[in-house]
This record gives structure tokens, C-alpha cells and sequence, in this order.
């Protein structure tokens, strides 16, 4: 029992001396940070990223080509447009009519509901050809029973050509539907109605072969022999890329902030 007393004390005796020991050791230091006047932010540098290239109309400067069948630039073709405004479009151009030759032509188009990639219009202008023509003046045409066609001359004895140049010229309104998507190009679709404007250029003709696919100029010479007056419909599809792609509020490019503040805001 005495041997026992002894460790117990000993064994609280050592406990005695750690407590103090722990208590009497001062807390360390706290940490401590650099104030931010010591180490300032460096200023950004501006932004290097590419700007976006955005849809619009006004001030911009296009070059197309076009496809037609009876169209003013012809079967074939190219144009440059200009846009004024949003909704007032200039275009010039030329090409090629398998029917009625080299063509050349001007448009104004009048936006009716322009959107931001897309354009409804009417246009209104006016193209002329360079129209060479060999036909015949004194035959007319007709299917027999069988479903041939058999030629009839007056006088008999063969048919007479009417050979030269004509240089039609034509009024032309059409409407048409212009798609222009985030970048620099587009396309549009056409239809629309000529009408000829001096088809005295063109000789009588008592009629014309039923084979003929299209308008040919021997049909003009047809219609002024019974006073009708010459007309067809045309259907284009055009497409382009932009020259220059001008700016309008609300459109053109679209910057990131090339500055920002680093001073703190006054009301926080």
C-alpha cells in the first residue's frame, strides 16, 4: 500500500509539471499579410479577342452571281449591290440570255419587312439585250394528227428568215427574298415579270415552231403581228459575298471593354 501512494503521487506530480509548462508558453505569433498598397494589381491589358461580326444592311457593298431562266441579267450572270439603307437596296449587273444574248440591267429594291438576317422586297428596274435573231417571217405551226408538226408557208415554196439585231429593252418588277447569315455572304431568290418595251426591233412573223422551249425572239415577232403586247415571267437565284460590310446602330461589330477599373467601388 505504501509502494501504491508513492506512484500515484509521482504519476501527479509529473501531470502538475506539463499543465504548467502548456500554460505557461506564450501564443505564437499571428500570421501576417502584406497590405495591398505593398504589391499593387498590374492594369489589364486590353482585350485581344476577335470581334463578332454581326448581320446588317445599311452601307454594305456586295458581289454576286446569278442563275435565271427569262431574268434580267439573262441565264447567267453577275451583279453588285449596294444597300443605301436597311431597306433601300441599288443593284447593276449583266450576264448572258440564251434566248435574247448579252444583257445588262439596273434594280432598285424597296424592303417591305426587312429583319435582321432577312429581307422581303420589291423591286423595280429595267435591262436591255443584245439580241441577235434568225427566223422565219411567212410560216405558221401546227401538231397533225398523229402529233407532228407540220410547217405551212405563205407564200408556199419554203420559208423566209428574218436575219439581224435587235436591242430589246424591258421593264421588270419582281419580288424577292434576300437570306444574309452572321459573316459575309447571302442568297436570294426571285420572281418577277418583264415586259417589253420596243418589240419593233423584231420583224413579223406569221407564227413559230411548237418545239421552241422558252421565249425566243421569233415570238415577239408573233405577238406584233396580231398587236398583243410581249411579256414573261422570270424566276433568278442569286448568290453573294460581301465586299464591305458597312455599320449601323445596333449592328456591325461588336466590341468587348478594352479598360477596367480597379479602383473600389465609392459605395461599398
Amino acid at each position: 500500500m505504501p509502494r501504491f501512494c508513492a506512484v500515484a503521487l509521482l504519476v501527479a506530480l509529473v501531470h502538475e509539471a506539463a499543465y504548467a509548462q502548456v500554460v505557461s508558453t506564450p501564443p505564437a505569433a499571428a500570421e501576417t499579410h502584406p497590405s495591398a498598397g505593398e504589391y499593387p494589381l498590374a492594369p489589364l491589358e486590353p482585350s485581344t479577342l476577335t470581334p463578332r461580326r454581326s448581320v446588317h444592311w445599311a452601307n454594305s457593298t456586295a458581289l454576286g452571281a446569278s442563275l435565271g431562266l427569262g431574268a434580267p441579267f439573262g441565264s447567267f450572270g453577275a451583279f453588285v449591290t449596294h444597300n443605301i439603307t436597311r431597306g433601300l437596296q441599288l443593284e447593276a449587273g449583266g450576264g448572258y440570255s440564251m434566248a435574247f444574248g448579252a444583257s445588262v440591267g439596273f434594280m432598285a429594291r424597296l424592303g417591305l419587312d426587312p429583319g435582321n438576317d432577312s429581307l422581303a422586297a420589291i423591286g423595280l428596274g429595267v435591262s436591255a439585250n443584245f439580241s441577235p435573231f434568225h427566223y422565219p417571217t411567212n410560216c405558221t405551226y401546227a401538231n397533225n394528227t398523229v402529233g407532228v408538226e407540220v410547217q405551212t408557208c405563205n407564200p408556199a415554196g419554203g420559208p423566209q428568215y428574218a436575219d439581224g439585231t435587235a436591242y430589246p429593252i424591258w421593264l421588270n418588277l419582281e419580288a424577292s427574298e434576300d437570306l444574309r447569315a452572321l459573316g459575309d455572304y447571302g442568297a436570294r431568290a426571285g420572281v418577277g415579270a418583264s415586259v417589253l418595251l420596243n418589240p419593233e426591233g423584231f420583224p413579223l412573223a406569221a407564227g413559230c415552231s411548237e418545239d421552241t422551249v422558252g421565249h425566243v425572239p421569233c415570238n415577239v415577232g408573233a405577238d406584233r403581228s396580231v398587236g398583243r403586247v410581249f411579256f414573261q415571267f422570270y424566276v433568278h437565284l442569286d448568290v453573294y459575298f460581301l465586299l464591305y460590310n458597312g455599320l449601323e446602330s445596333g449592328h456591325g461589330l461588336v466590341r468587348l471593354p478594352t479598360t477596367v477599373s480597379t479602383q473600389p467601388d465609392a459605395g461599398r
